[in-house]
């Protein structure tokens, strides 16, 4: 009786020199994909190549009254809640060089006027340290506040409120960092938030 092992090593000496070589090939491919297929599939939950998520950090708030934001403030104004005591957008946490924040708020949003203007539109901006970075810092300045719109004005008498979400991707330094919302109505325009969430998660 031949035992497996030796039927195997009798049907490889009865192989050409080809046909040895491309089950050497073959061997070799197999042997190299498989780890690396696996070591991928094992990284976890992650951001982008090499990211993996280890912290998380929420604030919300929902009120019965909401916030609102007009153009006589003609400034961008912290997003908080109107409690008492109120909670604030804004989130401290600490990183190491190459880590990777990505911030997400969301919020029932309404955006009003009494006349449709051209120039007119409801902002929300996030920042780190003072810095806006999400989703186009370019293109704000202090002149000039509340480039990103957020959402269109409706006339008030038949305006309808909706949820909206912003999301931004930085870098920084490692270090204490500070995560704050803030938001603008320009063009005459009024903003009211709502039942809102901030989430930034730090990976590495």
């Amino acid at each position: 009786m031949v035992c497996e092992e030796g039927k195997t090593m009798t049907i490889i000496k009865r192989l050409a020199a080809w046909q040895k070589t491309v089950v050497l090939v073959a061997v070799v491919i197999i042997g190299t994909t498989v780890p690396t297929a696996l070591a991928f599939q094992t990284k976890g939950q992650t951001k982008g190549v090499g990211h993996s998520v280890v912290t998380v950090k929420t604030a919300s708030a929902s009120d019965t009254k909401a916030q609102a934001f007009t153009t006589a403030l003609n400034t961008y104004q912290p997003v908080t809640s109107t409690a008492t005591t109120p909670t604030i957008a804004k989130i401290p946490i600490t990183t190491v060089d190459g880590d990777l924040l990505d911030i997400r708020f969301n919020a029932q949003s309404i955006c009003t006027i009494g006349v449709l203007t051209a120039n007119s539109f409801c902002s929300v901006q996030i920042q780190v340290d003072g810095v806006p970075v999400a989703p186009d810092p370019a293109l704000v300045s202090a002149t000039d506040p509340g480039q990103f719109q957020w959402d269109t004005p409706q006339v008030a008498s038949t305006a309808n409120g909706n949820a909206r979400s912003i999301e931004g991707w930085v870098s920084p330094d490692g270090g204490d960092h500070t995560v704050q919302v803030f938001a603008d109505a320009q063009g005459g325009a009024t903003l009211t938030l709502n039942d809102w969430t901030l989430v930034v998660e730090r990976s590495n």
